[in-house]
């Protein structure tokens, strides 16, 4: 038998408790470093509560750079530092003979760029790091796959004394790009330490278990939060899911119904939203750390 980038050992699936009607990829380092993530199946279970038939797949490479994987975006195969393999993002995108089609990806960067280049001889500047994570969000927009940006996640106060300054770059650069960015580009920007801060009350409440990695309890707050956060977004995708329904008389009136009043809704956003110039944000962590 065949082995698709589907089927590689790094890609989980969550599928939808009936017809799957939109598709959604979260993608990149491995965020959390966990082998099944605990903060992709409160993403998925948010999304089902809300009513939405929503497949998540997630495939993330951990200790791996974004350089490596705009990189190696067509490989058939990239192998993350605990020698696991998963696809490259173009190789999972592409469709082959009975893969399934993709409706969102959720690009998420990491501080390994900042960890692994860290020496002055070996050092990555946050623009390099930006232009990679760039990449790949070209990839799925030039493949009519609409994304979310994720930006790096929160460190502990030793390790931000020497990669802070960085990731906070980081994060500015790839959130100015995507509010400045045409539409048909990144539809969103997240910054993850703004969902779950690596402060005091947050270890606390043991939502952090070291420096850099999250526990399980602060993965599934993350999961939650992520949801919140891009909810109107796959509401959005997700209608128009149901609207290009090759048979929509099979599915319930009152689903369709609702997937029409969404549609109509965020054209009605989108037009008011065009007859205002857009105001340019200084993009900053948040203050003070909170749960």
């Amino acid at each position: 038998v065949e082995v698709t980038p589907w089927d590689l050992e790094l890609v989980h699936r969550l599928p939808p408790k009936g017809q799957c009607l939109l598709r959604i990829v979260i993608y990149g380092d491995g965020l959390t470093g966990e082998d099944d993530p605990v903060y992709a199946h409160r993403f998925a279970a948010e999304l089902d509560c809300e009513g939405l038939s929503t497949e998540v797949v997630t495939c993330g490479l951990v200790g791996i750079t974004a350089h490596h994987l705009a990189a190696g975006r067509d490989d058939k195969a990239l192998r993350d530092i605990q020698k696991r393999a998963g696809p490259g993002l173009g190789s999972l995108l592409r469709p082959e003979k009975g893969s399934p089609s993709v409706g969102l990806v959720i690009l998420t960067a990491g501080i390994n760029d900042i960890l692994r280049f860290n020496r002055e001889y070996n050092k990555r500047e946050p623009h390099q790091i930006v232009e990679a994570l760039q990449t790949l969000h070209q990839l799925c927009n030039s493949l009519g796959v609409p994304t979310v940006a994720v930006g790096m996640p929160d460190v502990g106060a030793t390790s931000s004394k020497f990669i802070g300054g960085a990731r906070k770059q980081v994060n500015s650069l790839l959130a100015k790009w995507v509010e400045e960015s045409p539409p048909g580009s990144p539809r969103l920007f997240v910054n993850p330490a703004a969902l779950l801060p690596h402060g005091p009350r947050a270890k606390r409440h043991g939502l952090w278990r070291d420096e850099l990695h999250v526990s399980t309890k602060g993965s599934e707050l993350l999961g939650l939060r992520l949801a919140q956060q891009v909810m109107p977004l796959v509401k959005e995708l997700h209608s128009h899911s149901i609207l290009d329904a090759a048979d929509p008389s099979s599915l319930p009136l009152s689903v369709y119904m609702e997937a029409v009043e969404v549609h109509e809704r965020s054209h009605l956003m989108e037009n008011a939203a065009s007859n205002f110039m857009p105001v340019l944000r200084k993009w900053q962590d948040c203050g003070p750390a909170e749960v």
